[in-house]
């Protein structure tokens, strides 16, 4: 299963939400817990929404069926693997466009 993310537009949206806070850390090159993981609960939920429709079931019980087949599915490290992608994709996009606006001291 393929999933399209556009990191570019997360990104972007998501150093729309920074606040004046946010940018004195950000200057030496530490982003916003808060965001960051609301973006990883974000895409955890995504993750299993989509496993949901593809499938038909949620993770656990997906682990259950494909156990059924003789296959064994840690359904949580794909999940944790597809989550810490993105979130260090666009982690490195948030610092190329805190480079590009001139923020990043560091």
């Amino acid at each position: 299963m393929k999933i399209k993310v556009d990191i570019e537009r997360i990104a972007q949206g998501i150093y729309g939400l920074f606040t004046d806070e946010d940018m004195g850390p950000l200057a030496f090159g530490m982003l916003p817990a808060d965001k960051m993981n609301a973006l990883e609960q974000m895409l955890g939920e995504k993750f299993d929404k989509i496993v949901a429709e593809q499938i038909g079931a949620s993770p656990d019980e997906a682990t259950e069926i494909v156990k059924g087949f003789g296959v064994t599915l840690n359904i949580d490290k794909v999940r944790r693997e597809f989550v810490n992608d993105i979130v260090r994709k666009v982690a490195t996009r948030l610092y190329g466009i805190a480079k590009e606006r001139g923020v990043l001291v560091v």
